[in-house]
């Protein structure tokens, strides 16, 4: 009989009895409507605000700041999605700029966006050898209407980790006057330090 070797957890990996345990209760009972107002709704509320509570522990950042989506990938283009919509609303042009490394959850957004509305440019920021952003590439794609930058915290295919520092310095010192830098950190969260890695970014997405 051959043996299986599954090397594949960073996409995907089987339920830890941990996860069972925790939602055992809301599979096989009663699941009320967090919105509601009766007694099953108000338990299904404070099941998800503990949640919503241990998210934001886990990663740094106030409960109020935590919204709970299917996925990364709709966390991804939550983001970039939000951000350009606002940004638009507000100004001529719009451009947001992705590391050529991204997760298509990123890319595939951002090239829709910049497909869809012609006010709207994609610019790429280049990696080097070893695929970390070239911070100097960075600097030379900011324009003052730059609304988004997103590199990812952690690259799922190489593990190699990205200077999210460098890129949140490298846009407080360009010429727009309020960058929002997202990273995706899916990758990134069974393995690092979340409040230290993700600190300079102003949206994480996680799945």
């Amino acid at each position: 009989m051959t043996t299986r070797y599954y090397f594949d957890h960073a996409a995907s990996a089987p339920r830890r009895d941990e996860v069972a345990a925790a939602m055992a209760p809301w599979q096989h009972g009663v699941v009320g409507n967090p919105s509601g107002a009766h007694r099953a709704a108000r338990e299904a509320r404070r099941a998800v605000e503990d949640a919503r509570d241990e998210v934001a522990a886990f990663v740094g950042a106030a409960p109020g700041g935590v919204i709970f989506t299917a996925g990364g990938t709709e966390s991804c283009h939550l983001a970039v999605a939000g951000v350009v919509g606002h940004h638009r609303r507000h100004h001529a042009t719009t451009s947001l700029v992705v590391s050529r490394v991204e997760h298509h959850a990123v890319l595939d957004a951002a090239r829709a966006i910049a497909r869809d509305f012609t006010d709207v440019s994609l610019r790429y920021v280049e990696v080097d050898a070893d695929g970390v952003v070239d911070l100097a590439s960075l600097r030379e794609v900011l324009t003052p209407d730059v609304a988004l930058v997103s590199v990812m915290t952690a690259n799922n295919e190489t593990g190699v980790l990205q200077p999210v520092d460098g890129v949140r310095a490298t846009l407080d010192a360009g010429p727009a006057d309020t960058v929002v830098l997202h990273t995706d950190a899916v990758a990134a969260a069974p393995w690092l330090a979340l409040p230290v890695v993700s600190a300079p970014a102003d949206l994480v997405s996680l799945e």
